[in-house]
């Protein structure tokens, strides 16, 4: 897993803050990858609409219940406009932990069919 180590950010959608960074006005989401479990791109995600929901969905993201655990469906690579980028595992049924040594948080997000429906998973990738 050639992305693991050296791609961490994400916590907003984020490195620590809202979206990207914990910057007073964070960089945009600009890309977001969808990987399967071996690392293959299946989709990419460009177009503006489809970020701006992405990150509404992520902000309002929440802690997991203690014990949460999350089958890693799919790997989502968040790329923002400062050049940061993050991996998070990502579980169809709304759970996300971000590829970190430190933070082993589990978040749920609210809408995951509507993330589902936003990442388009199992369309060809558009790069």
């Amino acid at each position: 897993m050639r992305y693991l180590t050296p791609l961490l950010c994400i916590a907003g959608i984020s490195c620590g803050g809202p979206v990207c960074n914990e910057a007073k006005t964070p960089p945009a989401l600009t890309r977001v990858e969808v990987m399967d479990g071996g690392n293959n791109l299946l989709v990419a995600i460009t177009e503006p609409r489809a970020l701006a929901e992405i990150t509404r969905l992520w902000r309002d993201k929440t802690p997991a219940p203690a014990g949460t655990a999350v089958t890693t469906d799919h790997i989502l690579r968040l790329l923002c406009s400062d050049g940061t980028e993050s991996l998070w595992l990502y579980d169809k049924t709304g759970y996300v932990q971000k590829q970190s040594e430190r933070d082993h948080t589990v978040y749920a997000i609210g809408d995951a069919h509507g993330l589902l429906r936003t990442v388009s998973v199992g369309q060809p990738a558009a790069t």
